[in-house]
């Protein structure tokens, strides 16, 4: 999941990005590009941060993560900071969350109505809230911020938070960038936690509404080093699907380079994306056949568990389409219909409702995920 001022998606870069779902919570609409009521710069930068994490245009720019499935969330309003912002930002958490999330990349940050002892990873609102995100299971990954060569000089907000990614920004020869927020929390803990190239960083022209860009430029600050960090947590999930949030992190900030000698300019400093992959192992091997894993927690009620997450292993990439029918045999709602990498444990989540959003009655209920080689069902129990 992407947190950010909005999205422009039509970049050649973008052509193959998988976005399941997208969201604008400052106008309450599922438009995430530019709309009458924003300030004209607005989806600049969500749109630059995205392409340097997802972009995909071989020769011009290769996101980490570009294979991925993507929800976008338009948060951040570009006409004026307000403290309401972070109200959306952790709407969009819980969004997230419920639509199965595993990683949050957010390159924005806060600061204005506070002072360095609130840095503390205990009292901006938004920083609880990404803490408890990874105690759900989300891995959350934020930029550090660009005050490094201003009198705050301190992380920003969610950046202070204990359990998130901080991601400060060097130059290509591996130098901190002056504008790279710094550390310590105001409690004494070590942030940024890793740093990764923020200066220079390759991204799509924002084309107008009405063209397919094809055109590049670049951009400088931790939020083009967040992505980085996101894309590289996604490579170390993709090999290590069990993984929990913090065993990623882990990973993340163990391998990097200065992880024996950590400081409050780089953290535990260069994140090596290679080094963290192999940090639990070797990557999983493949299923050698597709299978339910099973349906939690079943049965199943939308009112005290709020979605039913259903796991399984995918021996090949492959078109996926999951369903559930009555007992009789009608067809009752289409839970998921996309493509989806091989893999273990992949995993689903359902709410319950058909895909009008009209909540099923209560009863017995066959789930059949199909592939494009089997047609597995499963059994659940659905309490209203």
């Amino acid at each position: 999941a992407v947190f950010d001022t909005g999205f422009r998606l039509n970049h050649e870069a973008f052509a193959a990005l998988r976005v399941l779902a997208q969201y604008d919570f400052i106008q309450r609409d599922q438009n995430t590009d530019w709309e009458t009521l924003d300030a004209s710069s607005q989806i600049y930068h969500g749109t630059q941060v995205l392409s340097v994490l997802a972009g995909y245009s071989p020769g011009n720019l290769i996101g980490p993560a570009f294979a991925s499935e993507f929800l976008l969330a338009k948060t951040e309003d570009t006409s004026s900071e307000k403290p309401i912002e972070e109200d959306y930002w952790i709407a969009a958490a819980e969004w997230a969350d419920s639509l199965g999330a595993d990683i949050i990349s957010s390159s924005v940050g806060y600061n204005d109505w506070y002072v360095y002892k609130n840095m503390d990873g205990h009292t901006a609102p938004i920083t609880i809230a990404a803490d408890l995100a990874v105690k759900k299971g989300i891995l959350v990954v934020v930029s550090a911020g660009n005050e490094g060569d201003t009198s705050w000089r301190y992380m920003l907000a969610p950046a202070d938070g204990d359990s998130v990614l901080a991601v400060g920004a060097v130059h290509s020869n591996g130098q901190i960038a002056a504008f790279s927020s710094r550390g310590p929390t105001a409690d004494g803990r070590i942030k940024p936690d890793v740093v990764t190239p923020g200066v220079g960083i390759q991204c799509v022209a924002v084309p107008g509404d009405a063209e397919v860009g094809g055109r590049y430029t670049s951009i400088s600050g931790t939020s083009a080093a967040a992505p980085l960090a996101a894309g590289a947590a996604a490579l170390v999930l993709a090999a290590h699907p069990d993984l929990t949030p913090m065993q990623v992190r882990e990973a993340l900030i163990k391998t990097a380079d200065r992880a024996a000698d950590p400081d409050t300019l780089y953290g535990y400093g260069l994140l090596d994306a290679y080094a963290a992959m192999y940090y639990w192992g070797g990557p999983q091997p493949l299923p050698e056949k597709s299978q339910w894993l099973g349906c939690f927690p079943n049965p199943f009620s939308p009112r005290v568990h709020s979605r039913l997450e259903m796991v399984v292993d995918l021996a090949e990439n492959s078109r996926v389409e999951i369903e559930s029918y009555t007992v009789l045999g009608r067809r009752a709602a289409l839970i998921w219909k996309g493509e989806r990498s091989a893999g273990k444990n992949r995993r689903w989540y359902w709410d319950g409702t058909d895909e009008r959003g009209r909540v099923l009655p209560s009863g017995v209920y066959w789930l059949r995920i199909r592939t494009n080689a089997v047609a597995l069902t499963h059994k659940i129990t659905l309490l209203n």
